[in-house]
């Protein structure tokens, strides 16, 4: 990528960040089911950590932490927002 359209990328989630998941994500989405499903694998074979590069808002990372306390999960997210 450009640099131009990476810093357009970064305002764009900047200035959303706070409104993100309501604009984007419903109750019982497609991403709450990716989720589960993950939880699913996370639990039958046993892993004990998770890296979630691009987290966003985070929504994924507290999801899983819900599910899984002890689960260490470490979130990759470039834009600070």
């Amino acid at each position: 990528m450009k640099r131009n359209e990476i810093d357009l990328q970064k305002s764009y989630y900047a200035t959303t960040a706070n409104n993100y998941d309501n604009q984007h994500l419903l109750d019982k989405d497609e991403h709450f089911l990716a989720l589960n499903y993950l939880v699913g694998l996370i639990n039958f074979h046993g892993f004990t950590s998770i890296l979630d590069v691009g987290a966003g808002t985070g929504r994924a990372a507290l999801f899983l932490n819900e599910k899984n306390s002890k689960l260490k999960i470490v979130s990759v997210e470039p834009v600070k927002e």
